[in-house]
């Protein structure tokens, strides 16, 4: 029997769980990334010295792992009313 409109669900996994083996894989692939800073730091060099557009445009697409995303905030102080979106919301 389907579960009657406006009972919250119960059970199942909590947002934001992660199992043991992705945590384990986190683990692995953020160990692997930091023995290649020195690499990453002397090919970003390279990269700059000889093509500084190209780097610029590599450099932005590394950025975006490691910086939060852009957020569009609207609405007037007038209403009171602010509407905050999240480009995430998007997708869904």
């Amino acid at each position: 029997m389907a579960r009657p409109k406006g009972i919250p669900k119960t059970g199942g996994k909590q947002k934001g769980y992660t199992s043991e083996p992705v945590k384990k894989a986190q683990e692995l692939f953020v160990s692997l990334l930091e023995g290649e800073v020195p690499n990453l730091q002397e090919a970003f060099e390279y990269v700059r010295t000889n093509d500084p557009a190209k780097y610029l445009d590599i450099y932005a697409k590394f950025a975006q792992f490691f910086a939060p995303k852009k957020t569009e905030l609207s609405g007037s102080l007038d209403s009171k009313v602010i509407t905050v979106k999240h480009p995430k919301d998007d997708n869904e």
